[in-house]
């Protein structure tokens, strides 16, 4: 075996070693947690800038709650009480099952429940993540009327007033 064939073994079994772990964790949007991009989705649905969903943002939280204790503890079970809600109150087999009306009226009681329970710990913790990776993407800078940080060139129009 040359050196060339050696080295392109030896860092492809490398990456091959880490993969399956690194790709699980980050991407386990298994059976229990396919209600995760559709309710970000029911909080930050497709209108004039594109839904959470397809700006990957579930991928974002999912990889950030990777680094904190309790997180995907946390999305693993907020999912589980979304699927539990569609089975009790529509009599439908998982969240993902919902019309996006019921999607809504589930997303709503978790708003709604009482402090410390797990629905509404699961709803302020994605939304407040959720928005910020979300608006966190150029896309969706626009409708802000953003235009982009003033850096690498600079504010362009310095030598004009401020419009009001």
């Amino acid at each position: 075996m040359d050196r060339r064939r050696f080295i392109s073994t030896v860092a492809q079994a490398g990456v091959l070693s880490v993969l399956p772990t690194e790709w699980a964790q980050a991407f386990p949007l298994n059976k229990e947690l396919q209600p995760f991009p559709l309710f970000i989705d029911v909080l930050l649905p497709e209108t004039d800038t594109p839904s959470a969903s397809q700006l990957m943002v579930h991928i974002e939280l999912i990889k950030h709650a990777n680094n904190i204790k309790n997180y995907p503890e946390l999305i693993k079970r907020g999912c589980f009480w979304l699927n539990k809600q569609a089975q009790t109150k529509f009599h439908k087999m998982s969240f993902i099952n919902l019309s996006d009306a019921e999607k809504i009226v589930i997303v709503k009681q978790a708003e709604k429940s009482k402090n410390g329970d797990i629905a509404k710990l699961f709803f302020e913790r994605i939304k407040q993540d959720a928005f910020w990776f979300y608006y966190a993407h150029p896309e969706t800078w626009r409708v802000l009327g953003f235009e982009g940080p003033p850096q690498p060139n600079g504010y362009l129009n310095y030598t004009k007033p401020p419009r009001i």
